[in-house]
């Protein structure tokens, strides 16, 4: 992980679990840049929409989404994320966050 979209959730450095699932409002997704597609971000899925998704990052000063880009296909979503695993010492490693 990098940047600082997803602060306090996520921090630069961590190391993400991330699973091919369906999507669900709330969680966590990686994603391909509507912008630049070769690029992969991870966002909040808000809400769903017509077109998609609605993504934002947790830390709206740090994070370009879909107040910038608007709804995400669902083309473009990769996977949800279900843990992070390093760094151990932040606590709650290996929480699984699938229901």
């Amino acid at each position: 992980m990098r940047g600082r979209s997803m602060l306090p959730t996520y921090s630069p450095g961590d190391w993400l679990l991330a699973l091919r699932i369906r999507p669900w409002t709330g969680c966590v997704i990686l994603l391909r840049d509507p912008r630049v597609r070769s690029r992969l971000i991870l966002k909040r899925a808000v809400r769903r929409t017509s077109d998609g998704w609605w993504v934002e990052g947790d830390s709206p000063a740090n994070s370009t989404d879909s107040r910038a880009f608007g709804s995400v296909p669902d083309a473009l979503v990769e996977a949800v994320v279900v843990a992070r695993y390093w760094p151990i010492r932040r606590g709650n490693v290996g929480k699984i966050v699938v229901e």
